[in-house]
């Protein structure tokens, strides 16, 4: 988080790196430092961003809500890895999985609960805060 969000973050130098994790192989890898414009805005994805010790970073959270089996086929469709929840490469996945919803509850943390299981049908649950488009239906 030291490289890309504190200083993008109020005060910050605006110096971050684009990289900082190398998923495939479970390991630190840095990208060199880049500087952004002063009206730069960050959009963040990734997974278990909605923990405890991450909430306060985001100014607006959006989480998308798919189901571990939906999200485990949809990642063996990309990536060619067993689209089996129950695998023993998709352990790691499927049981963090498990423990951040239960830890974290991140649907009741974000602002916006984006349900993509159906790529054909998403839906926008608002929490208030923004008015939703047409009855929260993404078009």
């Amino acid at each position: 988080m030291a490289g890309l969000i504190e200083p993008l973050g109020p005060g910050g130098s605006r110096n971050y790196r684009t990289t900082a994790f190398d998923w495939r192989t479970d390991s630190p890898s840095f990208s060199p430092l880049k500087q952004a414009p002063e009206n730069a805005i960050l959009l963040f994805d990734g997974i278990f961003l909605l923990r405890p010790e991450l909430i306060d970073l985001w100014d607006f959270k959006i989480f998308t809500d798919v189901a571990v089996e939906v999200g485990v086929a949809r990642c063996a469709d990309r990536d060619g890895s067993s689209a089996d929840p129950t695998a023993q490469a998709n352990q790691r996945y499927v049981e963090g999985q498990k423990l951040y919803f239960v830890e974290c509850d991140p649907k009741s943390r974000a602002h916006v609960v984006f349900d993509n299981n159906d790529w054909q049908h998403p839906i926008l649950d608002w929490d208030g805060s923004v008015p939703p488009d047409v009855d929260g239906r993404v078009f």
